[in-house]
């Protein structure tokens, strides 16, 4: 099965103050704290024969292999029949602010903050039934990622005690999907048609060559080429000896794709002679060639069109997979919880020209942002005293006031400002953003906007 391309940024970091947040909702037993309610990242939906199994291949390279007969009823009992599967992938700003999802984590008592390679959600119902995996069973997965790292680890959302809990190093392999797209850009690669010139009699002087024409396929459409003065470089004319010299080698290299000019070589064991010259016609040689001209630049723009969407799709196609096996559904995470030496941990007051934002700040959370997503970090603009930011790389900053929606921003100039002034005391002063976010787009174009 093909589905679309998700979109994929470079590593996000994500720290969520759920439950400082009075606005933090209860979805499928764990706390949320999504800013917008009524908007979130939308889900792929895919049916599946519970008895028979399935493999999904996704654009972006994330392959999922349900194993047959492993889904349980709330009674413990094996389905039959369809099951709709729901996955979503987070991976950029935009999509870690929507989900809510908690990135807090707790080992030996003591709080970490996830650095993400990506996150998913996967869950499986029939009719209004959610479905379980069956113990010491296990569907297996190729998860899209940009990292190819053995620092980070799989873990699960658990929805009872509200914490990440480990579940295995992944194994991380080169992205398949990657490499095809690759090979493909590859094959499409071809040379621009050089458009034919008329030979004008009386101009300047040809030069008579034998050329391999494998070597120059952008000369395909030539019949009856002859070699002419370029009118720059040395002048062939001033240089005669040249006619009467045997050449080992005639050695042509496009030089000007525009004007069709090459730079001619021409080599023999005593002495070299270099120049331009470009290839030119006459009569009907020249007017076939310039019929087949036409046609080849249609096919070499067709090819191009094809080969920027090609290019497109492997941009947006993570180089790497790393193996998992999903044992529970629910929230998964492909996380270390190391802290990248260029994150500042600052005290920091959070400030808004908005009075309603000042008189529930409890009801507020702040989204710094920094790089392209490779920070993104929630804070409750009531309770958080200090945050994470990264030195130099564009930070900018939206915040969320859950119960209207309505949203604050400082942008990147604004936050250098703040952090020139002291980069260890932040004042972040954020006034109210030009528009209102109604969707997904909504929140991107914002977030680009700063």
């Amino acid at each position: 099965m093909k589905y679309p391309v998700l979109s994929l940024s470079s590593i996000a970091l994500f720290f969520a103050l759920a439950g400082c947040n009075p606005q933090a909702e209860q979805q499928g037993g764990a706390a949320l704290n999504k800013p917008w309610k009524n908007i979130d990242v939308p889900a792929l939906a895919f049916t599946i024969d519970a008895e028979r199994g399935d493999t999904i291949e996704l654009e972006n390279g994330t392959v999922i292999r349900i194993p047959a007969g492993i889904l349980l009823n709330s009674k413990g009992e094996h389905v039959t029949g369809n099951v709709d599967l729901s996955f979503r992938e987070f991976y950029s700003a935009t999509d870690i602010i929507l989900s809510g999802i908690p990135m807090g984590y707790d080992s030996a008592g003591t709080n970490y903050l996830f650095q993400s390679a990506g996150m998913f959600d996967i869950t499986a119902k029939q009719g209004e039934e959610q479905l379980s995996i069956e113990s010491n069973k296990s569907i297996s997965m190729d998860f899209a990622t940009t990292r190819n790292d053995q620092t980070y680890s799989f873990y699960q959302y658990d929805t009872v005690q509200r914490n990440w809990s480990f579940q295995e190093i992944p194994e991380v392999d080169s992205s398949e999907k990657r490499i095809a797209l690759e090979e493909k850009l590859d094959s499409l690669s071809t040379a621009a048609p050089v458009k034919p010139v008329e030979y004008v009699s009386g101009g300047n002087p040809v030069i008579d060559l034998d050329f391999d024409l494998t070597q120059h396929p952008e000369l395909s459409c030539y019949n009856g080429v002859i070699w002419q003065y370029a009118g720059k470089g040395t002048d062939p004319e001033a240089n005669s000896w040249i006619y009467q010299q045997a050449w080992s080698d005639a050695i042509l290299k496009l030089s000007d794709p525009g004007q069709g000019i090459y730079a001619l070589n021409l080599v023999s064991a005593e002495k070299t002679f270099s120049t331009f010259v470009r290839p030119v016609l006459k009569g009907e040689d020249f007017k076939k060639a310039i019929a087949e001209f036409s046609k080849q630049t249609a096919a070499y723009e067709a090819v191009q069109a094809q080969r920027q969407a090609v290019s497109q799709t492997a941009v947006q196609t993570p180089a790497y997979t790393s193996r998992l096996n999903i044992l529970a559904f629910g929230v998964h995470n492909l996380d270390c919880i190391r802290h990248n030496p260029e994150f500042i941990f600052a005290n920091v007051n959070f400030q808004f020209t908005d009075p309603a934002f000042n008189a529930d700040k409890g009801g507020v959370t702040v989204y710094v942002v920094s790089g392209t997503d490779e920070l993104t970090i929630g804070y409750n603009a009531l309770t958080a005293k200090n945050c994470y930011y990264k030195k130099g790389s564009g930070n900018k900053v939206i915040a969320v006031h859950h119960a209207t929606g309505k949203a604050c921003v400082l942008n990147s100039s604004g936050f250098s400002t703040a952090a020139a002034a002291g980069p260890m005391n932040l004042t972040l002063k954020m006034k109210p953003a030009a528009g209102e976010v109604k969707d997904v787009a909504g929140l991107e174009s914002m977030l680009k906007g700063l």
